[in-house]
Formats: C-alpha cells, sequence, structure tokens
C-alpha cells in the first residue's frame, strides 16, 4: 500500500499558497480553468494512488458531501467563484475526515471576525473625527447597526472593496462579489475579504485538532 497524505497535504499547501498570493495582490486564482482542471486530477490521482489496496468509499462519500456543501456555499454566495475552484480541488484531493469543509468554516468564521474588527475600528476613527457615517441614508436603526459591523467610509488606499449604496439606501443584502471593484472615496464600502489566505492558516489548525482528537477517541475506544 501506497502512504502518500503526507504528498496530499503538501499539494493542498502549495495549492493555498500560490492562490493566496494572487488572492491579495490581484485578487484572482492561478491560472486559467483549463490548468486547475488539470491540478484537480492531479490531485484527484494522488487520492486514488493512496487508496490502492484499501476501499475508497469512505472517502468519496466524504468528498461528494465536501462537494456538495461547497457548491451550497458559493450558490448562496458566501464563497467566491475563485475560492469554490480552489475548494473542489482541496475536497477532491484530501477529503478525508471532512478536512476541506472543517478549514473552509474555520476560514469564514476568521473572516467574519477580520471584518467586524476592521469595519468597527474604521468607523470608530470616522466618528472620533465628528464625521458622517450613515445619517444621509434612508435605512432603518437595525440596517445601520448592522453596516457599523459590516461596511465603513471607502479610505483612499483601498482597492478591493465593493459599494453598498443603493439609490440612497444602504444595501446590505444583494451586494456581489461578481461587482468591479470602482467605489469612489468617501462612499459606504464593505471589504471583499479574501478567503483564500485565511483557509491556508486554518489548514494546518485543522489538521492538528483532527488529529489529536481522532487520537483520543481511538484511546478512548480502546
Amino acid at each position: 500500500m501506497l502512504d502518500l497524505e503526507i504528498f496530499r497535504i503538501a499539494f493542498v499547501v502549495v495549492l493555498l499558497s500560490v492562490n493566496t498570493i494572487y488572492d491579495i495582490r490581484y485578487r484572482t486564482i492561478f491560472g486559467s480553468d483549463k490548468t486547475n482542471f488539470i491540478v484537480g486530477c492531479i490531485g484527484f490521482g494522488l487520492l486514488l494512488l493512496d487508496a490502492i489496496g484499501e476501499p475508497l468509499s469512505y472517502d468519496f462519500v466524504m468528498m461528494v458531501i465536501c462537494i456538495t456543501f461547497v457548491l451550497l456555499l458559493w450558490r448562496v454566495r458566501v464563497i467566491a467563484s475563485g475560492d469554490v475552484v480552489i475548494s473542489l480541488i482541496f475536497c477532491a484531493v484530501l477529503p478525508t475526515n471532512f478536512i476541506p469543509l472543517t478549514t473552509i468554516f474555520l476560514a469564514l468564521m476568521f473572516s467574519v471576525v477580520v471584518t467586524l474588527v476592521y469595519n468597527i475600528t474604521l468607523n470608530t476613527s470616522t466618528k472620533y473625527k465628528n464625521e458622517k457615517l450613515f445619517h444621509d441614508f434612508n435605512s432603518s436603526i437595525f440596517i445601520k447597526i448592522l453596516a457599523f459591523g459590516l461596511s465603513h467610509k471607502k479610505r483612499a488606499w483601498e482597492k478591493h472593496v465593493l459599494t453598498i449604496e443603493n439609490n440612497g439606501k444602504l444595501d446590505l443584502i444583494t451586494s456581489s462579489f461578481d461587482k468591479e471593484f470602482n467605489a469612489k472615496n468617501e462612499t459606504i464600502v464593505c471589504v471583499a475579504m479574501p478567503l483564500l489566505p485565511l483557509m491556508l492558516i486554518s489548514f494546518p489548525i485543522v489538521l492538528v485538532v483532527t488529529s489529536v482528537f481522532i487520537n483520543y477517541l481511538a484511546l478512548i475506544l480502546s
């Protein structure tokens, strides 16, 4: 039996590392659809080689479940189209113990925390300077409270942000990953938080926690 799990883990690390660089610098992923399809096939080939002499059904079932949830997250616009491509490759390479899903959900949790801290910090700075923030918008108090944590007034240094202003209202619902990054300074925007860097951070955490949990469970049941 071949033991290629360490190579599959390294494959995912390289995949996330390369695309993290592109995600941060260009807000896109590395390569064309054809390139990523080939990369996915290579990764899946590693999984098949690693399964020689062992039943593949366990990993296959987890892969199907992981892919289904990833596509669902993409469908409801929780993750962007570039993120979903890399996530699907991740699912095809290392579906064991639902590691891709756990990594994605942990990255999303990090994303929420970073987004809240970032927006609240900028909005607090704006209020400290006695500048207007949401006063001119015809939106409910509830929406404005949400906007305080999810959006801010655009700064000059920001490039990858999406405007949430819509006909004099704050639109937190229909802001889409498909919009262009062309918001003007002083408009209210939300950050298109890059997910891949957070997945790269989350991946080793998930590996360690999963390994410890499985070993602990095996110890209890033995």
